[in-house]
């Protein structure tokens, strides 16, 4: 069809596009508003509600029961690939939440779908619920007997449906019989899509369970019996409330993490004997250059408390730095750049600044984020969950920040590191050449959207 022009050149003028890109955006006539998803389509764009199926609702707050209650979940699958992968990814989630679900794949002299076998192995096992992928639509006679061992049964499947359905739990089938006709194209679904969509509706009845915050709250009297922990859930005496007002309750918990910081054990070298000072909470104070109040005596690591950062990569370079100075070549320690990492799943880097408190330091900034599930690395490993965040200031490009969770990120944010301590600019991230497909790509690719939005500011 022909290029409508004028249209041609607000996309490319609105989305900081080459005019030959844009040209060819509008040839496929795709509405100016759809141009953003159009460039960087989201999944969550692309897919329909997982509710608009019959049975999901129940099913995701089933499952999710489940996962908060820590139940016995089983899973029966079909022999073929569909019911193979379909009970590895669902198996793949339900453990990225804590469940270890034991899995029944059928031998084919066994017979298609679910077997009294195999819900007589999960009744010995103690299963509390279970879920059939890919099979299980006109299993009636078998889950008749399922119920009268009294597990309750989740089908999540594609294959062709009867008018009657299988007396369980839930039945999630694009081609019930009486699922609408609004969304025509979920009935050419395989049943990993349909295990997909669940996952999707799972999480997000997880999202709508609250936890409880207690704020300005002691906890005293912990009790645990019989493998739970009792306790109480007071006013805490350092808050400033007026004895009628201060509240006790009771609670139950299955765990309690104790962390309430560190504290300093100073006292134990024999400090004053040599001079040497420290605060009011037992921490060595220094100077810039690491030296204490006495000429001679450098002090570096945890020791110093609080008031520095407290990480043993810091710690190694204020070893350095004390080096330094001690052989006379005059050095103060810069805790301006300084990357850290928690060790979770995903994992999660950062350096510099966050979005906030740069906006509190710059009149503009910009950012780029990229979802680390854009990256054919990420899908080769199998790690999809994540994003890398590149935060700068607009008028310069200085680098200000980056942050990334996902995979490798603790390994990902030393580029970061590195740029900013040699004052580098989103322009120079995003003219640096990174290898294909590797992770570190992510860092390139929302330098560059991080430059697109400081070019449509500037």
């Amino acid at each position: 069809m022909p290029v409508d022009e004028r249209r041609a050149e607000l996309i490319a003028q609105r989305f900081a596009l080459p005019l030959p890109v844009a040209r060819i955006i509008a040839s496929r006539g795709i509405p100016v508003d759809d141009v953003a998803n159009f460039i960087n389509p989201k999944l969550q764009n692309l897919m329909p509600d997982p509710f608009c199926m019959k049975d999901m609702e129940k099913a995701a707050k089933r499952i999710a029961e489940a996962i908060v209650k820590k139940q016995k979940v089983a899973i029966i699958g079909d022999y073929d690939v569909d019911g193979a992968t379909s009970s590895s990814v669902l198996r793949l989630y339900l453990e990225s939440v804590g469940i270890e679900p034991e899995i029944h794949i059928p031998e084919r002299d066994e017979g298609y779908g679910p077997s009294r076998q195999a819900f007589d192995e999960f009744a010995a096992l103690g299963a509390e619920l279970v879920i059939t992928v890919d099979c299980g639509t006109t299993a009636f006679d078998v889950f008749d007997y399922a119920g009268s061992l009294n597990i309750p049964v989740i089908v999540l499947d594609h294959h062709e449906a009867e008018v009657r359905l299988p007396e369980v739990y839930a039945v999630v089938n694009p081609k019930r019989l009486d699922e609408s006709d609004d969304y025509p194209y979920l009935k050419y679904m395989a049943a990993v899509g349909v295990v997909f969509c669940t996952i999707v509706a799972v999480n997000r009845e997880l999202r709508k369970l609250k936890i409880k915050v207690m704020t300005c709250k002691t906890l005293r009297d912990l009790q645990v019996s019989d493998g739970v922990v009792h306790a109480v859930a007071a006013t805490s005496p350092f808050v400033d409330v007026p004895a009628a007002k201060r509240t006790e309750e009771p609670i139950e918990a299955d765990m309690v993490l104790v962390t309430v910081g560190r504290k300093s054990t100073a006292d134990s070298l024999g400090l004053e004997k040599a001079g040497v000072a420290t605060d009011k909470r037992g921490w060595i104070t220094v100077d810039q250059h690491l030296m204490t109040n006495v000429p001679g005596i450098y002090a570096i690591g945890d020791i110093l408390g609080p008031s520095h950062v407290m990480l043993a990569h810091v710690a190694s370079m204020e070893g350095l730095c004390a080096l330094d100075n001690i052989l006379g070549k005059e050095r103060a320690m810069d805790y301006s750049v300084i990357p850290s990492a928690i060790f979770t799943s995903p994992e999660i880097g950062e350096v510099g600044m966050s979005e906030a408190q740069a906006k509190e330091s710059c009149q503009k900034v910009v950012t780029g984020t990229v979802q680390m599930r854009e990256l054919g690395k990420a899908h080769a490993m199998g790690e999809l969950p994540g994003f890398f965040k590149v935060i700068a200031d607009a008028e310069s490009g200085l680098l200000l920040g980056l942050h990334v969770a996902g995979a490798h990120a603790s390994d990902l944010v030393a580029e970061g590191g590195i740029a900013m301590e040699k004052k580098a600019t989103i322009y120079d991230l995003a003219a640096t050449i990174h290898a294909h497909p590797t992770l570190a790509e992510g860092i390139y690719e929302a330098a560059r959207l991080a430059v697109r939005a400081a070019e449509k500011l500037n």
